[in-house]
């Protein structure tokens, strides 16, 4: 067993949860047995997470030896729980039922709307209260057992949060915080003990949290800390702690609509993609989207891939000729998955095959438009519209085939979970999951992203055709060869082992710059590249930096964003000067265009793309060549040098058809909103 604590970092776990929360209950439930403490640490308010837990452990996604850390619950502490309140309406209240939302009442006195009460699974959850103008004032979150747990204020006139009052079971305030009314800045933040008096002040809500997270580890030699999603980002970013080994890992993809390589970034993963140097361990769930990342913003020796465990196979007795006709889908009602392209497409099948029923599982906001999307397609007898389930591997078993529709997936935990119970899955080829679990035609089948008529043939083929769909089948359950719980398990320790080296080996390099010395052509029709590379005196050049560093040439086309890397010799001159030289010996496979000439620096966790110079005395050849079918100049100005690709000598990677197509796709996906 290991003697370091391992903490799964998410802002919020349950049973109503996504693949993302899923995947880090299944891993910490997995590598349970292996180290001194594994443990899921929150950051939301949530009175009710012990009731959560044991829905949890019920359902097979926790276990004893799991902790859970919630940093409310560590500054409420151990306070005893006080008695059950009773909220009802007063009798004179006219209650009335919103036509919007299932579980909203207004509650109106003398005409005027007083108070929204809001209901979850039945169960009171909120009580909004308002003043005479219809303004919200005040908002009371309850719990379970209907008790007020937490007060928040609310400025009239700019309706925004000015306080937060966080209660205990009996009722007394445990941490109170104020906020700005105009800026919602942070004023300050107040923990009181069991009495009632102040045990310690916070200017920011970034405070606590670290004080949170470094009295967890304080008795701990090492602490790892996985960031599984980007709200913890910023909190292992911000702690400075010299026991924290720093993971994260990236359960989505990247980029933006249209998902190319030079896509640009979803917000949310700006942050973290632009501080990977501060990680000792950044984990990517495909070798593609890892790929990417590597060439788009440096080979940084502390990114991994480890891709999500299937489950536990458990035969259940079904009669799959029975089921020959159902497809299921298990998914979040969310726009990226596209659900409304398999009910458009069934519509189709059930053309071909009167007999078939597409069962959809899942939650989220746009539950109502896909049923609205099936009743007005007349698929009611067809198609039918879920909610969460719990028992996965029941629902697969059953199924002649699954279907995945999503714009983009980092893996697409669904594919994983139907194909270890030997149920093919029918996906859109999409970024970056699908085509890395599933081989066309061995275990499934593959559709052009966004063709619903392929989609839709491609299920009436599999409705159809037995003898297909049995062979699809057994190569399924060969998917746990490589995602194994086992062989992933043992992909994490050592993700972990390498971690914990990489935290004592830390490397900042400062001021880094570079001069080309001679880029020329050989014999041969390969580009020359020597320089030099200077790097800033400093303490932290030492043994390890000379040990790791080493040098690439970087080509980057302009525009239309490509790379491509060329390996450098080094030689050391001395503590601050590097030599290198390489060669560019496939100018055939560069793409037309203006190429970039940058040199990429790696050592351990620090990257830096340097746009080499011109030196003073630069050997230069700026001869228009022709090698094979592409013709090239080498061009330069004062400072630097560029590659120019007059003729490729290989097809474009995007023609004009192609950029038509993703147009009108994106054209067709705002379209596509269900009415």
């Amino acid at each position: 067993m290991q003697n370091y604590g391992i903490y799964f970092m998410i802002h919020s776990i349950g049973v109503v949860r996504g693949g993302m929360t899923r995947a880090a209950l299944h891993r910490a439930h997995l590598l349970s047995d292996d180290y001194e403490e594994i443990g899921l640490v929150t950051f939301d308010f949530n009175p009710d997470y012990a009731e959560e837990i044991r829905q949890l452990e019920e359902i097979g996604l926790w276990n004893e030896k799991m902790k859970h850390y919630n940093v409310y619950e560590f500054l409420m502490g151990k306070q005893a729980e006080g008695e059950t309140l009773k909220c009802q309406s007063p009798e004179e209240y006219v209650i009335q039922k919103s036509s919007k939302h299932p579980e909203l009442y207004h509650c109106f006195q003398n005409g005027k709307l007083v108070k929204n009460k809001i209901y979850e699974n039945n169960q009171l959850r909120y009580v909004d209260l308002f003043d005479d103008r219809k303004k919200l004032t005040k908002r009371l979150l309850f719990d379970r057992k209907g008790q007020v747990r937490k007060e928040t204020f609310y400025d009239r006139e700019t309706q925004t949060v000015t306080k937060e009052r966080f209660l205990t079971p009996s009722g007394a305030c445990f941490l109170e915080q104020s906020f700005d009314r105009l800026t919602e800045n942070t004023l300050s933040c107040i923990w009181y003990n069991e009495k009632g008096e102040k045990k310690k002040t916070f200017k920011i809500i970034k405070h606590y949290r670290n004080y949170f997270i470094n009295s967890l580890i304080e008795n701990k030699e090492a602490a790892v800390l996985v960031s599984d999603g980007r709200f913890s980002d910023r909190i292992i970013f911000g702690n400075n702690n010299p026991k924290i080994v720093k993971v994260a890992v990236l359960h989505s993809n990247h980029l933006k609509y249209p998902y190319h390589y030079g896509s640009a970034l979803v917000e949310r993963n700006k942050q973290l993609i632009g501080n990977l140097h501060k990680l000792d361990a950044f984990v990517t769930l495909t070798e593609r989207q890892a790929d990417d990342i590597r060439n788009r913003f440096g080979q940084l020796s502390t990114i991994h891939v480890v891709g999500h465990a299937a489950p536990t196979v458990k035969m259940n007795q079904i009669s799959l000729d029975d089921e020959l006709y159902t497809a299921v889908m298990l998914a979040r009602y969310v726009g990226i998955k596209q659900i409304p392209h398999a009910i458009k497409a069934f519509k189709k099948v059930v053309k071909q095959v009167p007999q078939a029923r597409l069962e959809i599982y899942g939650f989220g906001k746009e539950e109502e438009k896909y049923k609205r999307l099936v009743k007005r397609l007349k698929l009611e007898n067809h198609v039918f519209i879920n909610g969460f389930a719990n028992d996965i591997t029941k629902i697969y078993q059953r199924a002649a085939f699954s279907v995945i529709t999503s714009k983009s997936e980092a893996f697409a935990m669904a594919i994983v979970e139907s194909l270890s119970q030997g149920t093919p899955v029918i996906s859109y080829d999409c970024k970056y999951g699908p085509s890395e679990m599933i081989q066309h035609g061995e275990n499934g089948l593959l559709v052009k992203t966004n063709d619903i008529n392929g989609l839709a043939a491609a299920m009436v083929e599999l409705f159809l055709n037995k003898e297909k769909r049995n062979a699809l089948s057994r190569e399924s359950k060969k998917v746990t060869e490589k995602y194994g719980q086992e062989s992933i398990a043992e992909k994490w320790k050592e993700v972990f082992v390498k971690a914990l080296r990489q935290k004592e080996q830390r490397v900042h390099l400062k001021e880094i710059n570079a001069g080309l010395t001679n880029i020329s052509y050989d014999e041969e029709n390969a580009v020359i590249v020597e320089g030099n590379l200077y790097i800033k005196k400093d303490k932290n050049i030492n043994s390890l930096v000379r040990q790791h560093l080493t040098l690439s040439l970087q080509l980057r086309r302009q525009k239309e964003l490509e790379d491509l890397y060329v390996p450098l010799n080094v030689r050391w001159v001395d503590d601050n000067v590097l030599n290198f030289n390489g060669k560019v010996a496939n100018i055939q496979e560069l793409s037309k265009g203006k190429w970039n000439m940058n040199i990429s620096c790696v050592c351990l966790n620090c990257h830096h793309f340097i746009q080499a110079k011109v030196s003073q005395n630069l050997i230069f050849d700026s001869r228009k060549k022709r090698i094979a079918k592409t013709m090239v100049k080498l061009i330069r100005d004062k400072q630097h040098v560029w590659i120019k690709v007059i003729r490729s000598g290989r097809k474009e990677r995007y023609h004009l058809n192609q950029r038509f197509q993703n147009y009108k796709a994106k054209i067709r996906d705002k379209l596509n909103l269900v009415r």
